[in-house]
């Protein structure tokens, strides 16, 4: 199945093992319930499929964290708003985004291993102290960190990650170079050298005159398909050789001008790229043409943004390699259908909680094609749409979510 919805409900206080039987879910959204706790073997049927898991206003005390290995697909989980206190052994090749917030979070156990990560929101103030010592953090990412240390610099907050082997190089100058951030931390190098002894001025000579700025035509260029960190800033591009997969995640930016220049004005090593990523934004209000100019991706994933319309020539020049687009937990008005019998390899179109009120005719639906279009304004299921949709669906795994 694709998701499974349990919310208004107080007279369930558990998720017990087996609840679910043999049945897997891509989805669990689970709001304002009584459910404390959460069995492993509840959850684990699903651990080939689940890519988002969302607990919320509730009184959950504690989760299975160490089963999180097991859970290849899992992009997001956001146990907002609950009563858990501490996070207990954090491993996750996939996990992008943990949402803890308005919980009474104040240390997670050794053990946090999580290479995907770009949003963490533990809810801080200002005068939290995080304990995230004894762990396995090698590099602090602008990306991970930036947030969390603009709000404990304000403060008397801090972030202890003491006993972790992080690399001192200048992926962490954008700290060292600013002195509330590098006293809201306590740490060392692997070489054991205190972070508050660290030195802004051989950072600053070192680092500017040791960035690489590669020609097209080197070696090294070839090998890597992201452009220099520096010339795409604020989007980030990441690239994983294990899994040839490259990474752009633009959250960061505050207009879509910004966005279009960095993909049509910079020189993109490679033009075919797996993923991009946008979310948290309220600055971007639409996906205009030529947005990513002649960069294509296997999937689109945008998440809670103000983005209202997506013009048909910001996403046909990846009619060719589309796989899965997702555009959820927006205020989406309107999409353009008929430009799906160009894309000829989507398997999934998520559109989930937006405002859609019509949806034309499609034609280009396979057997397996997955529509998620839960949680908007479609109110009258026409025969003259819907019936060869379905035609289509019902010879194979296809499905259409309207919940």
């Amino acid at each position: 199945m694709t998701r499974f919805n349990l919310s208004y409900n107080e007279g369930i206080q558990e998720l017990p093992a087996g609840v679910f039987g043999e049945v897997s879910f891509e989805e669990l959204f689970i709001y304002r319930t009584s459910i404390s706790s959460v069995h492993p073997h509840a959850i684990l049927p699903s651990k080939d499929r689940l890519w988002d898991l969302q607990m919320g206003y509730g009184v959950l005390k504690s989760f299975p964290w160490d089963i999180l290995p097991e859970f290849k697909k899992i992009i997001r989980i956001s146990l907002y708003n609950n009563v858990f206190n501490a996070w207990q052994l954090l491993q996750s090749e996939s996990l992008e985004i943990i949402i803890l917030s308005r919980n009474n979070i104040s240390y997670l156990e050794p053990g946090f291993h999580l290479p995907s990560l770009r949003v963490l929101d533990v809810g801080l103030t200002v005068n939290t102290k995080l304990n995230l010592s004894r762990n396995k953090i090698e590099e602090l990412t602008e990306e991970v960190f930036l947030p969390m240390f603009d709000v404990l610099s304000q403060g008397n907050g801090s972030i202890d990650l003491r006993e972790n082997p992080i690399r001192c190089d200048c992926s962490m100058a954008w700290i060292v170079h600013n002195p509330s951030f590098l006293a809201s931390v306590l740490g060392e190098c692997t070489n054991g050298t205190d972070l508050q002894d660290l030195d802004p001025t051989l950072f600053e000579e070192f680092c500017n005159h040791t960035d690489l700025h590669l020609q097209p035509n080197s070696t090294e260029w070839a090998q890597n398909p992201c452009p220099d960190s520096v010339d795409i800033f604020p989007c980030t591009c990441n690239h994983e050789e294990s899994t040839n997969a490259t990474v752009v995640d633009c959250s960061n930016v505050s207009s879509i001008d910004k966005v279009s220049n960095i993909f049509n004005k910079e020189v993109w090593p490679s033009t075919e790229l797996t993923r991009f990523n946008l979310s948290y934004n309220e600055g971007i209000q639409e996906l205009p043409a030529g947005v990513f100019g002649e960069v294509s991706f296997e999937e689109l994933f945008i998440y809670r943004t103000s983005i209202n319309s997506v013009h048909p020539h910001a996403i046909l020049p990846l009619k060719d390699r589309l796989l899965d687009l997702q555009v959820g937990y927006g205020v989406l008005e309107s999409f353009p259908w008929d430009t799906l019998p160009e894309f000829k390899k989507i398997f999934r179109i998520s559109l989930h909680n937006n405002v859609l009120n019509a949806w034309p005719l499609l034609q280009s639906l396979t057997v397996n094609t997955k529509l998620i279009l839960s949680r908007n304004k479609i109110e009258e299921l026409t025969e003259e749409v819907f019936l060869p949709m379905f035609e289509v669906l019902s010879q194979g795994n296809g499905s259409i979510d309207l919940r």
